[in-house]
């Protein structure tokens, strides 16, 4: 009898898992057939939009194009010739009366989920030169740079351009890869192939993760759930200390590298989505999301350089507007997002770098 209804138990729990896997092989299939969560990324004319280079790790392959289409964006990306995403030809020698900006960063300044219209080097050039200045703004934006290649690659390309401006951009997610100058990369593979491509093999999963990740709370509750909340946490700990110092000391060597130049230095930090979410200054989570620009202001304002803080920005537009300045599940800037950035860059630029900022003058009344 026992051995009757053991088996009996042992039948139905096969049933259950049986119908439990087929209810979930079909919410799969219908999630890929009528809401595909992955990111697709088609490369034309090469193997990706990268090249490897044996110093940076890899750079953008000159006249590379890919498409990348997934859930929440669908973008068409296009490399120039002097490698950068970029539609304007940066001539050397510099046009006379022209002020140069070059911007380093990663994905972020790159543009990842726009379009080169929407992105906001392209915003920033156009709102200064509307102002009738004249105004070169070199996108050097590379997906999956930090600190440390974007350094390298200033001293790679500088004399290429010839900027007056360099512009670093900086996001808390560098701190988490940053490594001193001279360190050892062997066993690094540098992301030469994919590297817009995000997201797990099963669509449910990644839809019900977006689905989750709507909610500003849950957001914020599942981001300080992740060892990354340790970068709001002051005191920081030991290992975030040591980041910390290994950024200083790159940017102090950015910063000697453009005095050398007789360039001006800055940093843009662009803030992570969570920092925008959270109420207030993240208390209630236990973490403080400006500490890491109270750091690095004061430690810039120490070295002559100039901090640029998006951060209070973009916690306004969003508390004003409600629209997302991020894709929530991509955690790139939205279209509103790069806007949001440019409005707070271009002025503060002019009020920090006025006289190289100048608007052109007109010409002499009778001249040709």
């Amino acid at each position: 009898m026992n051995s009757t209804r053991g088996h009996a138990v042992i039948r139905d729990a096969v049933v259950v898992i049986l119908i439990v896997a087929g209810l979930f092989v079909a919410i799969e299939g219908a999630v890929r057939v009528f809401w595909p969560q992955k990111l697709e990324t088609d490369y034309l004319g090469g193997p990706s939009i990268a090249v490897y280079d044996e110093r940076l790790g890899h750079m953008l392959r000159p006249g590379a194009r890919s498409t990348v289409s997934g859930p929440e964006y669908a973008v068409d990306f296009r490399i120039s010739e002097q490698g950068l995403r970029d539609e304007v030809h940066h001539a050397l020698p510099k046009p006379a009366g022209t002020t140069r900006i070059l911007v380093l960063g990663d994905s972020f300044a790159y543009g990842t989920g726009n379009e080169y219209g929407d992105i906001w080097p392209v915003l920033l050039e156009r709102s200064l030169q509307a102002d009738g200045r004249a105004i070169e703004v070199v996108k050097a934006g590379v997906p999956a740079y930090d600190t440390r290649t974007e350094i390298l690659y200033l001293e790679r390309i500088f004399s290429s351009y010839d900027p007056d401006i360099v512009l670093v951009t900086l996001l808390p997610n560098d701190l988490f890869t940053n490594m001193p100058i001279d360190a050892d990369l062997t066993g690094h593979e540098p992301p030469t192939e994919g590297i817009s491509e995000k997201g797990a093999d099963l669509h449910s999963v990644i839809l019900a993760k977006r689905m989750l990740m709507a909610n500003d709370w849950l957001y914020g509750k599942l981001y300080v759930m992740t060892k990354r909340r340790e970068y709001f946490v002051s005191p920081p700990t030991a290992a975030v200390r040591g980041q910390i110092e290994v950024t200083k000391a790159l940017l102090e060597r950015a910063q000697a590298f453009c005095r050398k130049k007789d360039c001006e230095l800055a940093v843009l930090s662009i803030p992570q989505q969570f920092q925008v979410l959270v109420p207030d200054r993240g208390e209630a989570l236990g973490v403080d999301v400006g500490a890491v620009d109270e750091e690095f202001a004061t430690f810039a304002a120490e070295q002559g350089f100039t901090w640029l803080a998006a951060l209070p920005s973009l916690r306004k537009v969003y508390q004003d507007e409600g629209e997302n300045l991020f894709f929530r599940f991509d955690g790139h800037l939205t279209k509103r997002g790069n806007q949001a950035v440019a409005e707070f860059l271009g002025p503060a630029l002019v009020a920090r770098f006025g006289d190289l900022l100048k608007p052109r003058q007109p010409a002499p009344a009778g001249s040709v």
